[in-house]
């Protein structure tokens, strides 16, 4: 019984949120970005920074309200409330890496 108690409590923190930091960034592709000017990028990469910071910090309070969630009532509240940002922040992460290989590119600062 104890050894079926753990395989639960395995199964339902598998289901949990990641972390932001364990968000692997979606393919973006640069073609997007290539006739933007540097200032244009650059600005572009701010916003997406903002962005960026915003869905993590999402993302990790619903990574700890699933895992509260889970050792108490057993089940993952905030993936099940759709509070996990996942995919969101997934794409913007490749976004961020998409303007970064642009900047570059380009020479431009920063």
């Amino acid at each position: 019984m104890r050894r079926c108690g753990v395989l639960l409590l395995i199964g339902a923190l598998s289901a949990c949120a990641k972390g932001a930091d364990k968000v692997l960034p979606s393919p973006v592709p640069t073609a997007e970005f290539e006739h933007a000017a540097c200032p244009q990028l650059a600005a572009a990469r701010i916003r997406n920074m903002e962005t960026l910071t915003a869905l993590s910090m999402a993302q990790d309070r619903a990574s700890s309200n699933d895992t509260i969630g889970v050792i108490f009532i057993g089940l993952p509240l905030a993936s099940m409330t759709g509070a996990d940002k996942e995919a969101e922040l997934s794409v913007v992460k490749g976004r961020d890496l998409a303007l970064q290989s642009q900047m570059a590119a380009k020479n431009c600062p920063g």
